[in-house]
């Protein structure tokens, strides 16, 4: 019995199973730098915040260096925020809405372009306050929420065939 566990345990232990390393950006590189993603709507901030967790992503989930030396550079554009009612109290006051951010990108070495990718987008739910501060508070919340999602989609997206 002792020997059947034994051969067991070295069976399982020589296997060689290993995950494979697929989070590697386009073309390897060592240094990135990210641009503070150029925002075209009327959120103020909000190409820092995405900008920002697309940041903790690459860092949490690779070994790239971000740094502004970098002849590698990651580039985003907020192209447009839609909003719109997901739940109605009557006909004419909303209870939920929904935001939806929409973001193009461009992965660049020397200039050269080595991937893009257009409307990449979140969405996120929020609720409609009677007073218009809160629902506006709701809804920079609901995009603070989402932005860290997004930035993973993106992340995932990068990396999908590297």
């Amino acid at each position: 019995m002792r020997i059947y566990f034994i051969l067991i345990l070295l069976a399982l232990s020589g296997c060689g199973y290993r995950f494979a390393d697929n989070h590697a950006l386009p073309g390897k590189p060592e240094q990135v730098y990210v641009n503070v993603f150029e925002n075209q709507t009327m959120d103020t901030d909000l190409g820092h915040i995405i900008t920002n967790d697309l940041i903790y992503e690459l860092t949490r989930r690779t070994k790239v260096i971000i740094t502004p030396q970098a002849s590698t550079v990651l580039a985003g554009k907020i192209t447009s925020i839609q909003t719109e009612t997901i739940a109605r109290q009557d006909a004419s006051s909303s209870q939920e809405r929904r935001v939806k951010v929409f973001i193009n990108l461009n992965f660049k070495h020397a200039g050269k372009t080595i991937w893009s990718a257009n409307d990449i987008h979140a969405t996120e739910t929020y609720l409609v306050m009677p007073e218009k501060v809160g629902t506006e508070y709701n809804r920079r919340m609901a995009l603070k929420k989402l932005s860290p999602r997004l930035a993973e989609n993106v992340f995932y997206r990068l990396t999908a065939d590297f």
